[in-house]
């Protein structure tokens, strides 16, 4: 796969996964079988469990789900450049840590929602169905 196998997902991808979008899901598995480990920033890990509907079951279902991706967590270097693509790129706090994450590792972020991102150029972004 491109970009040496990184790839971070957006929160978006991993949604329409737990809401059975059998593109996703294909994905998902796609980037798994690879053998590498994807990414998600832990914006995505706190707003896949912040659901306020979200019940004992479903939390153990994301739980399971996040177990397959290493999780970029928020550091100064992450914050400092999160703030200079939110700056630059007039994106909003969660969309910058997605991307500053990706950028971070050298992943490809895959996201539904190309218009969030499509102006920060230090990234590479697919949108995969």
């Amino acid at each position: 796969m491109e970009n040496n196998g990184k790839f971070l997902f957006d929160t978006d991808i991993l949604i329409d996964h737990l809401k059975n979008v059998d593109t996703a899901t294909a994905f998902i598995q796609k980037v798994l079988s690879a053998k590498n480990k994807p990414f998600i920033s832990v914006i995505s890990r706190i707003e896949l469990l912040s659901g306020t509907k979200l019940d004992d079951r479903e939390e153990e279902i994301i739980k399971n789900l996040l177990k397959l991706f290493n999780v970029i967590l928020l550091d100064e270097f992450l914050a400092d450049l999160s703030a200079t693509f939110r700056r630059k790129y007039l994106c909003g706090i969660a969309d910058s840590i997605i991307a500053a994450s990706a950028y971070k590792e050298g992943a490809v972020l895959v996201s539904r929602n190309a218009k969030h991102f499509k102006n920060i150029h230090e990234i590479k972004l697919i949108t995969p169905y």
